[in-house]
């Protein structure tokens, strides 16, 4: 795995801001850290020591909070201050900015955060935080805002879109049994049947989401990989971005809360 440049903190209420974020800078190629993309992608159980060797080799973080209480929640407010200790030490050199809700007021804010830089989420600065990441270049994304660029675009995914609602009108899914919990033997097995079964065959959503959920009970770590499943789907869907992302959502919740429960 390649060395970790950003680490992104935040709860996971946020997730669908931290998600945006990782794709953004993994564009730009800044390798970067979210747990719910990376941690199932490291492949490891213990999370809290995986969590403390990335912060050990990150050279920026950046903090992500929709309400203020999530900068005090236990693991967000242990990530960012271990972080700002660092760099108080001499160990660190890189930058710790915030990107936090309007809602959120300056001088409500620990007194540690507030000679911070910080953004705005409405705002969406992913572009004016790559200089503080010590990124040289033009971000790849100015590049997709030219109009008739955007109108290609848009027409290859309708095209796609509507041949693909005529495959799954004309050749319905055969596979459409639920699975069930106690037959299943192989969990990483059935998660690459339904995964398959979801992106390529048509699945319905809400099944979907079943599915990833029984699996989920018997082994927690397939909750994070279903919901980058979603985050996929609503990447080739855009049309029903909004829906898959609160979806994955949804599932990312439902997984903290049966490892907070153990």
């Amino acid at each position: 795995m390649d060395p970790i440049k950003v680490f992104i903190s935040r709860k996971s209420e946020d997730s669908k801001w931290g998600i945006e974020l990782y794709h953004y800078l993994e564009a730009n190629n800044i390798v970067c850290f979210d747990s719910t993309i990376s941690l199932p992608k490291i492949g490891s159980t213990q999370f809290r020591k995986t969590i403390d060797e990335v912060l050990e080799q990150s050279q920026h973080m950046i903090l992500i909070a929709s309400k203020i209480d999530f900068l005090h929640s236990q693991w967000v407010h242990s990530e960012w201050d271990a972080f700002e200790n660092e760099v108080r030490s001499g160990r660190k050199k890189g930058n710790l900015l915030l990107i936090i809700s309007k809602k959120i007021k300056i001088q409500d804010l620990p007194i540690t955060l507030r000679q911070k830089q910080i953004f705005y989420l409405e705002d969406k600065p992913y572009q004016e935080i790559l200089p503080f990441l010590g990124h040289s270049g033009i971000p790849k994304h100015i590049k997709e805002k030219h109009p008739i660029q955007r109108k290609q675009v848009i027409k290859i995914c309708l095209a796609v879109f509507t041949a693909l609602l005529l495959y799954f009108f004309l050749y319905p899914s055969k596979t459409s049994q639920t699975v069930e919990n106690d037959k299943v033997t192989n969990p990483d097995s059935m998660f690459s049947v339904t995964e398959n079964r979801f992106l390529k065959k048509g699945l319905d959503k809400k099944v979907a989401l079943q599915e990833f959920k029984k699996l989920t009970l018997i082994k927690p770590a397939l909750g994070y990989q279903g919901a980058e499943v979603f985050q996929k789907k609503a990447i080739s869907t855009p049309f029903m971005k909004d829906t898959y992302l609160a979806i994955s959502e949804e599932l990312i919740v439902f997984t903290d809360s049966l490892l907070n429960a153990k």
